[in-house]
């Protein structure tokens, strides 16, 4: 069920994170935009590519498409003294409620339906690895979303996590779930199974799968379990996610409870 995201044939090179043209030569002329903000080197200039828009410092964002460039124009833009929360534009969900570890031992925790895919109740508590385990707060500050469930829970093996959020939506509307992890997840919204991918340390990604389903209007849950296998090498110790919420081209949707840039509770 797990989808990878597909580019149109003209944008195979250029990864559309933040939304896209169908116009090829509208693209170039974006990117050049972009490249040409990178290289400037006075802050008096940097006015002249964000058009005088201290307020609105992702617009020069708008305008990228490789994530490396994307990299180099943030920090350009903080170098001149620029407030940009990435995360925010990309639309990553930042504020969760975590469960865990619990068990997934020869990895049959993966498949097997357990107590939060059935019901949501955040007072509960389950068997754990190590005892009986609730439900906690976990907000990430990371520019692209990343939920680090070992500095969550600790590092552990043959284990699972369960990740839940709430989001608000204004009204009823199609939307895109975008996750990325190196571990086997599956994601649901509003308990409808979205995404399932069974595969251990892939190479993780931003927008590496693709869920499309339907927020209501009101409250929505979004629900993301996470599995460590047993592997002790170094390289297999990641045990994260990230998850964005955007729209088919991938502008960001955010949650209508989502708190300004700087304050508390980012959703």
């Amino acid at each position: 069920m797990a989808t990878r995201l597909e580019h149109p044939e003209h944008l195979r090179c250029n990864f559309p994170f933040c939304g896209f043209t169908k116009d090829r030569t509208e693209n170039r002329k974006l990117m050049y935009k972009v490249e040409g903000f990178i290289s400037v080197t006075q802050p008096g200039c940097a006015a002249d590519f964000q058009r005088g828009s201290r307020q609105n410092p992702s617009g020069l964002l708008d305008a990228a498409r490789d994530p490396d460039q994307i990299k180099r124009a943030v920090e350009q833009l903080r170098r001149f003294g620029q407030t940009v929360d990435i995360a925010r534009h990309f639309g990553f969900v930042q504020t969760w409620k975590i469960v865990g570890p619990l068990d997934n031992r020869g990895g049959r925790g993966y498949a097997a339906a357990l107590a939060p895919e059935d019901k949501l109740d955040f007072s509960a508590d389950y068997a754990g690895i190590d005892g009986q385990v609730g439900w906690r707060d976990f907000t990430t500050h990371d520019d692209y979303g990343q939920v680090d469930l070992n500095a969550a829970l600790g590092r552990h093996l043959e284990a699972l996590a369960y990740a839940a959020a709430e989001f608000q939506a204004a009204a009823t509307r199609e939307v895109e779930i975008r996750v990325g992890s190196e571990n086997a997840c599956r994601v649901w919204l509003n308990g409808r199974l979205l995404i399932e991918s069974p595969t251990y340390h892939s190479l993780a990604a931003m927008d590496q799968f693709v869920g499309r389903g339907t927020l209501r209007a009101g409250r929505n849950s979004i629900l993301v379990k996470v599995c460590q296998n047993g592997q002790t090498e170094d390289w297999a110790r990641a045990w994260q996610f990230q998850l964005r919420v955007c729209d088919a081209t991938g502008n960001a949707i955010l949650s209508t409870d989502r708190p300004l840039t700087g304050q508390e509770g980012e959703r």
